[in-house]
């Protein structure tokens, strides 16, 4: 099956609309998780992926754009919506914070919502403010800019192989973060053609 993570929300769900929009990101994950990750790869890098194979192993998380905001205060309402789920148990852990991509490549403010749903789901959601250049894309496109699967490799020697790999005039590399807060090496992809995106993440 082809893999898909649009999500259709033009704004990011608050708590009315919360419980929809998080189903459909369940079965968007579950769906998508059903998808053979070398096609997914290949989707994104074209012919780089015989380059790379056997330097990375399986899927670490899937990351999915919800919608834009307009004021910070709807951030806030989203985590709560998710403080919520986590005191019920509906999901293990999360947290979140301001997105540096979205400024840097976007030219809008972003955040990130890191979100454990249990020991075998992991879930990144962005949303971006609706301001300037990023204002005028449209849904589809923005999906396509930031939702992304985030694939597993083993050391950061891989990770380094694969970037010097990726060195293709149809593949742009951008971004390369040693080492963060939570102490995760990881990179990402785009595909300059399409602008749809991956990453090659290493955890300690």
């Amino acid at each position: 099956m082809k893999w898909d993570l649009f999500i259709d929300k033009g704004w990011i769900p608050l708590t009315d609309e919360i419980e929809q929009t998080w189903g459909d990101i369940l079965n968007k994950n579950t769906c998508n998780m059903q998808c053979h990750i070398d096609e997914v790869i290949k989707d994104v890098l074209g012919k780089v992926t015989e380059d790379i194979a056997g330097l990375w192993s399986d899927v670490n998380h899937l990351a999915f754009y919800i919608g834009d905001y307009s004021e910070n205060s709807q951030v806030y309402e989203f985590a709560s919506c998710l403080k919520k789920k986590k005191d019920k148990r509906e999901i293990v852990d999360f947290d979140y914070g301001a997105s540096h991509l979205a400024v840097k490549y976007h030219g809008t403010q972003g955040w990130w919502f890191s979100v454990n749903v249990d020991n075998n789901i992991k879930l990144e959601l962005f949303t971006f403010l609706r301001f300037g250049d990023w204002a005028e894309i449209n849904l589809n496109m923005k999906s396509k800019h930031i939702s992304h699967f985030a694939i597993n490799v083993s050391s950061k020697e891989n990770l380094d192989e694969i970037i010097n790999k990726c060195k293709d005039p149809n593949i742009e590399i951008i971004s390369y973060v040693i080492d963060d807060e939570i102490g995760h090496t990881y990179a990402h992809f785009r595909n300059i053609n399409s602008s749809e995106l991956i990453e090659f993440v290493f955890e300690q």
